[in-house]
C-alpha cells in the first residue's frame, strides 16, 4: 500500500496466531521500516522454526512413521511462513551478505528445515561477491549440505570472488581443494590455469580433478566456432 506505516502498527502482527498474517507482516515490516525488520524479522524466523521443530521432535520421540494431519498442517503453514521471512530478509536494501541469510544457507539443519538453506543460499547467489570470506569458509564445513550451497554459491558469485577461492587451493583438507577447483573451473578462471596445470601433473589427490578443470577452463574460453567443431568431434 502507498504511504507509510509504523513499526509500532506492523511489529505485533509477527506474533499473530495466523501464519499468513505474519508472512506478510514481516514482508510489509521489510517495506516500510527495514531497520526494525533486520532485527524483528531473524526473531521470529527463529521462532517459527522452533515452533516446526517441535512438531517433529514429538513425532520422532513417538516412534510414528508418519505425521498425523494436523501436524503436517501445522508444519506446512510454518514453512510457508518461513519462505515469507526469508522474502522479507532478501527485500532489506543492502548489497552486502545479510548474516541471517548467511546464517541459514551455512546452518547443519535436520530435514524439514534443509530447504531454508537452499533458499537462503539462492537468495545470496547476488550477494556474496561483495564479501565472499563466509561462503570460502563454509567449503570446509563435515556436513556435505552446506558446504554444496557454498560451493554453488560462489561458482554463481562471478569472477570477483576468484582470488578468495584461489586461497582454499593451499587448504590442508583435500576436499576444499576439491571443490575450490571445481568453481575455478565452472568460473572459467584463467588467471588459475598454471596452477592447475601444476597439480594436474603432480602425483596425489588433486592430479584427476585438476587436469579436468584445465579442460574445462579452455572449453568454455573456445571461440563459437571452434566450440562447435570440438562438440561435433565427440560426437563423431
Amino acid at each position: 500500500m502507498p504511504g507509510n506505516v509504523t513499526a509500532g502498527t506492523l511489529l505485533p502482527l509477527l506474533s499473530r496466531p495466523d501464519s499468513a498474517v505474519r508472512g506478510a507482516a514481516a514482508i510489509a515490516l521489510a517495506t516500510h521500516d527495514p531497520r526494525s525488520a533486520s532485527w524483528a524479522v531473524p526473531a521470529q524466523l527463529h521462532r517459527e522454526m522452533a515452533a516446526e521443530r517441535v512438531i517433529y521432535d514429538k513425532q520422532l520421540r513417538s516412534g510414528r512413521k508418519q505425521y498425523s494431519q494436523d501436524e503436517i498442517d501445522g508444519m506446512v503453514s510454518a514453512y510457508r511462513c518461513q519462505m515469507e521471512m526469508l522474502r522479507a530478509l532478501r527485500k532489506l536494501p543492502s548489497t552486502t551478505p545479510n548474516s541471517e541469510l548467511l546464517a541459514q544457507a551455512f546452518a547443519s539443519t535436520p530435514s524439514f528445515l534443509e530447504l531454508n538453506g537452499l533458499v537462503a543460499s539462492y537468495d545470496l547467489w547476488d550477494r556474496i561477491a561483495a564479501s565472499p570470506a563466509p561462503a570460502v569458509k563454509a567449503l570446509e564445513m563435515p556436513d556435505p549440505q552446506p558446504a554444496d550451497r557454498a560451493e554453488w554459491m560462489l561458482v554463481k558469485a562471478g569472477p570477483s570472488v576468484l582470488p578468495a577461492v584461489r586461497e582454499a587451493l593451499d587448504s590442508p583438507d583435500r576436499e576444499v581443494r576439491a571443490r575450490a577447483i571445481r568453481i575455478l573451473a565452472w568460473q572459467g578462471d584463467t588467471g588459475s590455469l598454471e596452477r592447475l596445470r601444476s597439480m594436474s601433473m603432480a602425483p596425489g589427490p588433486d592430479a584427476d580433478v585438476s587436469a579436468w578443470a584445465v579442460a574445462k577452463i579452455g572449453t568454455l574460453h573456445l571461440e563459437p566456432a571452434a566450440a562447435a567443431t570440438s562438440q561435433a568431434r565427440v560426437k563423431h
